[in-house]
């Protein structure tokens, strides 16, 4: 007999001597619905039912917990990534800047003039300056 069978481990919570719960399949079977409260305690008996309620608490208390972690790893990668796109920003960002700069500097060597010359020359003793500083 099937009912008799074992079953896996969430089988025994939906199905309780020939009454199951709406999740299983009742197409094909003339399964008649009660109420848990009518369809338990006279069947089973107390400690069954206090049974089968622990495995379920313990169940639910575990799937809350991966829940908990999940969500928690999850907050952790967004954190990361979003950390990773505004580094990748700042250094898109300033490399643009240094070649804004070196173009600049590439400019002033073409113009070929004394002034051109010497505000190069100014901005790479300022690069030195700075440089020194760090």
């Amino acid at each position: 007999n099937e009912q008799n069978s074992p079953t896996d481990a969430y089988g025994e919570f939906f199905a309780v001597d020939g009454v199951e719960d709406a999740i299983g399949d009742t197409s094909n079977s003339n399964v008649r619905f009660e109420p848990f409260d009518r369809a338990s305690d006279a069947r089973l008996g107390a400690h069954e039912l206090r049974r089968r309620l622990d495995a379920l608490t313990a169940t639910l208390g575990a799937e809350r917990r991966a829940r908990s972690a999940c969500e928690e790893k999850l907050a952790a990668v967004t954190l990361e990534c979003e950390t990773r796109v505004l580094e990748a920003r700042a250094e898109t960002d300033s490399s643009t800047l240094e070649a804004a700069e070196l173009r600049r500097r590439h400019d002033l060597l073409l113009e070929s003039s004394p002034e051109a010359f010497k505000e190069v020359f100014a901005r790479y003793e300022r690069d030195v300056a700075a440089a020194e500083r760090e």
